[in-house]
């Protein structure tokens, strides 16, 4: 009775649907397995990491347009922009994502070493000459404020990096 049976093109036409939903499932898991991993990467709070770095962004294009003493970087709001970007990147699985927020805390950190001493009252008369050790010091404020300003420019550069990794895997993720 070997030779009985159907031919080989009528059998395996009753076997494609269970083929085509076995190729649909598997790429569904993978599709599922990968998003799941993007958003592992991501990490919980995508949005909070992105008002951040854009409040980042800010804060630099202000130091870059003018410099700043260190009483402003102990203001209420500036006060902890590299702490809670560190606290934000522990929380990243993404590597590269990860370094360039550290790498955006260690900018802001350095900008605020550069930031000359606030400055007391100067009171000084229409008449009055500027002493030389108040010419010095401001020949001083003046090369750091050059200095944070350089700074600050990096820390531009290192907030998109960032914020382009950060888009890159939403993307992955959402397909926007």
């Amino acid at each position: 009775m070997a030779g009985t049976g159907d031919p080989w093109w009528l059998n395996w036409i009753k076997f494609l649907p269970g083929w085509l939903a076995f190729i649909a499932t598997s790429y569904t898991l993978m599709r599922t397995a990968l998003n799941r991993r993007h958003h592992l990467s991501i990490g919980p709070e995508a949005d909070a990491v992105r008002e951040r770095l854009t409040e980042c962004r800010r804060l630099f294009g202000d130091i870059v347009a003018q410099g700043r003493r260190s009483d402003w970087f102990l203001g209420e709001e500036r006060r902890d922009v590299g702490e809670s970007l560190r606290d934000l990147a522990v929380r990243r699985e993404d590597q590269r994502l990860r370094a360039a927020m550290e790498t955006v805390a260690e900018t802001w950190d350095k900008a605020f070493v550069l930031a000359p001493p606030p400055s007391g009252p100067w009171v000084r008369y229409s008449d009055q000459e500027p002493t030389p050790k108040e010419r010095e010091r401001s020949a001083e404020d003046q090369r750091r404020f050059a200095a944070q300003a350089d700074i600050a420019r990096d820390g531009v550069q290192h907030v998109s990096a960032a914020l382009s990794r950060l888009n890159r895997l939403e993307r992955r993720t959402t397909g926007r």
